[in-house]
């Protein structure tokens, strides 16, 4: 597979001033992340990505932070000639000695994304190709493809307009594609855009296959970036989210204790606004910063600088918002509730065993006690952690309404010091489907918990639960190393 990451960006303005256009971000990955994920699913054994010698560096970073899965290199692209010259130069990359011919290459623009959770029907023809994806079909597993604009397209050359340029996905075999390169760039000259390429590959009459499609997004300007990310802006399966153009979400399916722990959050400045609240629907302001999830997985970053964000977001909370409680005491009863009924009720649910009994045993004899209670967050996720770089400025989403039957959110401060551990020790690479190694950092971390007087123990018992409890709420290929995770996290705490 080819990723062609190369050119100025000049349509993304100062979005792209000091990144690569693969590294602007979608339901928090870049881009590129999105990419390696699909390129792993079609089963792709090689990843090249075409660049500027100035992006080289943030690219292979952000490649050995994922932990990315396929082999990959990368070609420099000294001047900036389009995707033709880019494709050439990709092509001189490609590992020889393990490809033939015969193989395919997919080829894909750096800053197109597609959602991996929409299907794709063929149409057949290319009689359309001015008004569909049109693509060279390989198999039901990669499904590639290539865009067309119509508006800006007359007798199968591009026009003026600011929109003719390389969206989508398209394959070929390394034979016909660099026949076909050496063909245009021959006729045409290196700065060449991709109408004369296609056309080349379509003209030995295998013809493209067409397969319409909804589910992608040219993430290449400013605009389009941003309808992008509301078009595939998520959130819990109970919720729907609307992101509109005045930059307000609005969230159906709200809880009216969901709804006072976010108007909670926003009062202490640890939230968004709350911009209104009727009928089950919540509207808060949008935050367009990166969660910690995003930058634990793909942010360059060394231990120091990550003990200062947590030692940040702990101060903060031991400051303004634990404190803030009205009750004096978190009882046993609301503890054993949290992590041991509610983590039984969800294994049930989902048909599994019963929580391992030694550990129910550790919970209720160490673990289980009661203490100040706080007023917590309650899912102090990574995910649900806005962070702003350089600004220590961070704010809290998506708050719990409830902690063992008590609201308004009433805990135990360990669970939201869990929450975070729990995050770093494998629920954030779980669940983006990425092996990453942060070991240094982990270690820095857990110093730091330490050195403010928590028991590492209690914390991976209570990581236990979290990582059992949270299985039935996700897909079966996160289930099996979250019980993995949890098994880990229970060895941890009874040893």
């Amino acid at each position: 597979m080819m990723i062609l990451a190369g050119g100025e960006a000049t349509r993304l303005g100062p979005l792209a001033a000091q990144m690569n256009k693969a590294l602007v971000s979608i339901k928090q990955r870049p881009v590129l992340a999105h990419h390696v994920q699909r390129a792993k699913d079609a089963n792709v054994d090689q990843l090249t990505i075409v660049c500027d010698e100035t992006s080289r560096r943030q690219l292979e970073r952000t490649l050995q932070l994922m932990g990315c899965p396929i082999p990959w290199r990368i070609v420099i692209q000294p001047v900036a000639l389009g995707p033709v010259d880019a494709m050439m130069r990709g092509m001189s990359g490609l590992d020889h000695g393990s490809s033939s011919n015969d193989d395919t290459v997919i080829i894909t623009a750096a800053d197109t994304f597609i959602d991996p959770t929409h299907t794709f029907e063929p149409i057949g023809g290319v009689e359309r190709r001015d008004r569909w994806l049109g693509a060279m079909k390989t198999d039901d597993i990669s499904r590639s493809w290539c865009y067309w604009d119509g508006e800006h397209w007359t007798d199968g050359q591009p026009t003026d307009g600011p929109n003719h340029v390389f969206i989508g996905v398209f394959a070929a075999t390394t034979q016909r594609l660099r026949r076909a390169i050496g063909s245009v760039i021959h006729k045409h000259g290196n700065r060449v855009l991709l109408a004369p390429l296609l056309n080349h590959l379509d003209d030995d009459g295998t013809g493209m296959w067409m397969e319409q499609m909804t589910g992608w997004h040219d993430t290449g300007d400013v605009a389009a970036l941003a309808v992008a990310r509301r078009a595939t802006f998520t959130s819990r399966a109970s919720h729907r989210v609307l992101l509109d153009d005045r930059g307000v979400i609005t969230k159906t399916g709200v809880s009216d204790d969901e709804y006072f722990a976010a108007e909670a959050m926003s009062k202490l400045l640890l939230g968004p606004r709350v911009l209104g609240y009727a009928r089950n629907t919540l509207r808060v302001e949008y935050i367009d910063t990166p969660s910690l999830a995003e930058l634990w997985l793909y942010w360059p970053a060394r231990p120091e600088t990550w003990t200062h964000i947590i030692s940040t977001i702990i101060g903060r909370l031991q400051r303004d918002l634990w404190p803030t409680t009205t009750t004096n005491v978190c009882t046993a009863q609301s503890q054993a509730a949290m992590y041991i009924d509610k983590t039984e009720d969800r294994l049930h649910r989902n048909g599994s065993d019963r929580m391992p009994r030694p550990l129910a045993d550790y919970l209720e004899s160490d673990v289980i006690r009661p203490r100040d209670a706080a007023h917590v967050h309650g899912d102090l996720n990574f995910g649900n952690i806005l962070y702003g770089l350089g600004s220590d400025v961070f704010r809290l989403i998506d708050a719990r309404g409830s902690f063992g039957g008590n609201s308004p959110t009433v805990g135990d401060d360990r669970y939201d010091i869990a929450k975070l551990r729990f995050s770093w020790n494998g629920l954030t690479a779980i669940t983006h489907g990425l092996e990453v190694q942060r070991g240094e950092i982990i270690e820095a971390l857990d110093d730091l918990l330490e050195g403010m007087g928590y028991n590492l123990k209690h914390l991976a018992a209570i990581e236990a639960t979290m990582f059992l409890s949270s299985m039935p709420l996700h897909v079966k290929s996160e289930q099996e190393p979250m019980y993995y995770a949890a098994m880990s996290r229970m060895k941890e705490a009874l040893s």
